[in-house]
């Protein structure tokens, strides 16, 4: 399964998951409104209310209000909690009490995860994600969490930092960025949201118990989002001396004195009606972890051997667990909320959210080979196009690109890549990368600079630039990669000024050259204050357009003759699989400008369309036969910018 066959049975999973919530929904309004009528009957029968007067089991209108209280808690439960989740995988590990690593610790065990995350990054073609550690867990288990690529975040937990080798722990990461790549880590977050949504009324039952009977009515688990029907539905009822005998006397007496009595008796039917309308909701969240979670978690193992060394690091790292089967549940009172995003089961249950240790262990294959590359096809193609160099390694874990990775990181000078952790050296860098070779146009670059309100960027760019000067072309990105993380952290006004200050070194000599232009990609799109998400997809002509502005630039680049690159766009888009084939854009309707906003469009274009204009990217610049590693690297922010992850290697002379 190539990364758009992933994405696109991700979505798959997301309607299934609609479908299935909107079940739940039905069910729970059924047993709501069923605790309600309970009630009623309950109050009616110990109030002597006359038949005449008394509730009837089914009312319109008590239906009507029921169903209407029902969508209005779940729905806008789920929404204000996907809301919250929108600020990235940050907001879900800091809710079960993540601690963030700082980017440029020197803690040894922090340093190890750090040095493994930026490979792993750097390998895969995505922007190094935010990494925190669960201290207060000995447990080994790990999740992934976020809405994209930008805004992602891997946790771990004490243990599995503590107890598992380098090559264990390269194991486990790998597993969460097959997550990542996959389309699983939005899909799991919109599934937290769903589950808050199912269970409000377990925590509503909660509530009104502990508002009723404070002292008397306990949970077995305190947890807030525990899915588990046996967690959350579960709580005993401590009887105390005379108790009981009290509470009658009092119910009998109180009924004598106008149903005071029948009307507490009636509260605490419909408590533990919606009680039990909670356990509903928990079979369910349990039920949809377990049918969404199972089969990706077999598909996120298959790809984490890919990317190491060979399998043994897999199976090792879950045959820990399958040793110690308690060795991977977490205490926090909330994990049941993500149990499905965890690197093994971390809650106890009655359904699990995983498949079983042994089985998972038995699926890893026995091939210590990368598996052949997918190829994308022309499905309308006639000329008999060569197939994708570099579109099919997009979104792929694999081990030549963590190899190449490490190598990457090993030829650079280790206090390059210190000074990179830290956000005025990681600014400075940028800020190198754009100067101008001639001296005019540095001059300009200058004066612009001048500008910069902080000043220990310009005092640390001399030396920082003396390091760079050895560096091979082919390091600039990967830098770039390594600095970014650093500039996230800043402030929103910040980060917004850095932007500014991008482009206005690029518009200094009036000009956007194409290093500038993917420079400038890549930063806005790691860099903006709000990621840009999937939007609305663009109808077909929007999306015919903007692919029209794209392709014409990239043609423009490769042939200077505008007859022969009117003929190239029209073969390759129809090779692609545009039927008609694309016409040549205005060249004032195909600048590096014009590029950017026909990009944003095509982001929130289905997989499968990305596919097919990507497809005909690559077919233009391999237009002359060759692909050269400025070519690559374009292709590589074209790919960034629509939020598809490509490996750096496939830009070294664009062989897989």
């Amino acid at each position: 399964m190539d990364f758009f066959a992933a994405q696109e049975a991700a979505q798959r999973a997301t309607r299934w998951l609609l479908f299935v919530y909107a079940l739940a929904v039905a069910c729970i309004f059924g047993a709501v409104y069923l605790a309600v009528s309970a009630g009623f009957a309950t109050y009616d029968a110990y109030a002597d209310v006359p038949p005449e007067l008394a509730s009837r089991w089914f009312s319109q209108d008590r239906a009507l209000w029921t169903l209407t209280l029902t969508l209005f808690v779940v729905g806008s439960s789920a929404l204000f909690k996907q809301a919250a989740l929108r600020r990235g995988g940050s907001e879900v590990c800091e809710q079960l009490r993540g601690t963030p690593v700082d980017f440029s610790t020197r803690r040894r065990l922090e340093r190890r995860l750090m040095n493994v995350v930026e490979e792993m990054a750097i390998a895969a073609g995505t922007p190094v994600p935010a990494v925190y550690v669960l201290k207060d867990e000995t447990a080994i288990n790990a999740f992934a969490a976020g809405w994209g690529l930008e805004d992602a975040a891997i946790a771990v937990t004490q243990g599995a930092l503590e107890n598992l080798t380098r090559d264990e722990l390269e194991a486990v990461v790998a597993h969460e960025f097959s997550h990542i790549l996959n389309g699983d880590m939005r899909l799991n977050t919109r599934l937290i949201a769903v589950l808050h949504g199912i269970l409000v009324l377990t925590i509503a039952a909660r509530l009104l118990r502990r508002a009723f009977w404070p002292s008397t009515w306990s949970r077995d688990n305190d947890s807030d989002d525990g899915p588990a029907p046996s967690s959350s539905s579960r709580f005993s009822f401590r009887s105390k001396s005379g108790s009981s005998s009290s509470s009658s006397s009092s119910s009998s007496s109180s009924s004598d004195k106008g149903g005071g009595g029948a009307l507490l008796l009636g509260i605490l039917v419909a408590i533990v009606l919606v009680t039990v309308v909670g356990a509903i909701g928990a079979f369910f969240a349990r039920m949809i972890q377990a049918a969404v979670c199972r089969q990706r978690e077999l598909l996120a193992d298959a790809k984490a051997v890919q990317l190491t060394r060979d399998e043994a690091q897999v199976r090792q790292a879950l045959r820990r667990l399958a040793d110690d089967p308690a060795g991977a549940l977490l205490r926090t009172h909330n994990a049941g909320s993500v149990a499905h995003m965890f690197f093994a089961e971390g809650v106890k249950g009655w359904l699990a959210s995983h498949p079983p240790l042994d089985a998972r262990i038995e699926r890893l294959g026995s091939s210590d080979k990368d598996p052949p590359l997918p190829t994308v096809n022309n499905p309308l193609g006639s000329t008999g196009s060569p197939p994708s160099r570099l579109l099919c390694v997009a979104g792929s874990l694999r081990r030549a690109d963590l190899g190449y990775a490490k190598e990457l990181l090993a030829g650079l000078p280790e206090s390059l890549k210190a000074a990179l952790q830290e956000p005025v050296p990681a600014e400075a860098l940028i800020y190198l990368l754009l100067l101008q070779p001639d001296q005019q146009g540095r001059e300009l670059q200058w004066q612009s600079l001048e500008s910069q309100p902080d000043p220990d960027v310009l005092r640390v760019m001399p030396t920082l630039a003396t390091e760079l000067a050895g560096l091979e072309l082919k390091h600039r990105l990967p830098l770039l990669e390594l600095a970014l993380p650093a500039l996230r952290v800043l402030s929103g006004p910040r980060r917004a000024a850095v932007l500014s200050t991008v482009d206005q070194l690029i518009e200094c000599d009036g000009t956007t050259d194409l290093f500038e232009f993917v420079l400038q990609s890549l930063v806005h799109t790691r860099l903006t204050e709000t990621p840009p998400g999937r939007g609305r997809a663009p109808k077909a002509k929007e999306r015919t357009q903007a692919a029209r502005v794209v392709l014409s630039a990239i043609a423009a680049v490769e042939l200077s003759d505008k007859v022969t690159r009117a003929k190239l766009l029209r073969e390759v888009s129809f090779d692609a699989g545009y039927d008609p084939p694309l016409e040549l854009a205005r060249d004032e309707d195909s600048d590096f400008t014009s590029v950017r906003a026909a990009l944003a469009v095509l982001r929130n274009a289905r997989p499968k369309r990305q596919r097919e204009f990507l497809t005909a990217c690559e077919l233009v610049m391999l237009g002359n036969g060759s692909l050269s590693l400025a070519e690559s690297e374009l292709f590589r922010a074209i790919v960034v910018s629509i939020g598809v992850p490509l490996p750096p290697r496939a830009a070294q002379a664009g062989c897989p």
